[in-house]
């Protein structure tokens, strides 16, 4: 049988302070954020973005600004070219997404006219509440 090793005493562990809690203290003319998910969800008018054969393929008007989050968290773990193409299956759907994926005669302009569309409507959710804070 081999040798053993010398048998190692650990230190003792230093006592340490026990973390802070949190505490939520009021911050001058701040008015915390109250969000309520409704019981029905409001109705979302649709945009048309393309049409092939002339059935048309719409996206919302007013894009959540959850789904810019997402985009701009995607872009960046993943980068752009990721988060173009989740964004673009996220905003058109399954059924829209699989039409234009097949659709043979799709030309680069187009393409890129549509995913140029997206990225300024789902950006446009995040961009608009500057607008606003101007003119307050």
């Amino acid at each position: 049988m081999g040798a053993t090793s010398p048998t190692r005493k650990r230190a003792p562990r230093k006592a340490t302070a026990p973390k802070p809690r949190a505490v939520a203290v009021p911050l001058d003319g701040f008015e915390p954020i109250r969000m309520v998910t409704p019981a029905e969800p409001a109705p979302v008018e649709m945009v048309e973005i393309f049409s092939i054969d002339d059935k048309s393929y719409c996206v919302p008007k007013d894009v959540s600004p959850s789904v810019s989050l997402r985009f701009m968290r995607l872009a960046r773990q993943e980068g752009m070219e990721i988060a173009m193409a989740g964004l673009l299956e996220e905003m058109l759907g399954t059924e829209a997404y699989d039409a234009l994926a097949n659709y043979p005669h799709l030309t680069k302009e187009q393409f890129a006219d549509v995913m140029d569309l997206l990225r300024r409507q789902a950006m446009g959710a995040v961009e608009a509440p500057k607008e606003r804070s101007k003119s307050a």
